[in-house]
């Protein structure tokens, strides 16, 4: 991994990709090679509240809403959320979850919402 500068924009527009090539000055000891690619890791911090839930526990619901299933008082039920960062096996979402409520993790297509569930102690 190396720091990388953004030198230059240029003013263009692909138009068919409709994109703008940047141009970076690679800080390494050893020069890259004309054409060679790199792929470039921006990080980016957002405040926004939320909370990390596996991407597995996501259930799509009517038109472009996600969801999720939560257990409130004993019962199952579904929390719409907005996914607002996904990666390969998690997602970054805010909801209609209350804060600290019961996500169902894992196997939530073995119960629905309406369902009554007791819940087991941590780790057993």
């Amino acid at each position: 991994m190396h720091d990388v500068t953004l030198r230059r924009v240029r003013p263009d527009v692909d138009p068919v990709t409709r994109t703008r090539t940047a141009l970076f000055e690679i800080d390494t000891l050893t020069a890259a090679t004309f054409g060679q690619t790199a792929t470039l890791i921006l990080q980016t911090e957002v405040a926004a509240r939320g909370t990390w839930v596996p991407v597995d526990a996501l259930q799509q619901g009517s038109g472009s809403i996600w969801s999720v299933l939560v257990v409130e008082d004993g019962i199952v039920r579904t929390a719409d959320v907005e996914v607002l960062h996904a990666q390969t096996d998690r997602a970054y979402v805010r909801g209609t979850f209350a804060e600290g409520a019961a996500l169902i993790r894992t196997g939530a297509h073995r119960v629905v919402p309406g369902q009554e569930v007791r819940m087991l102690a941590e780790g057993a």
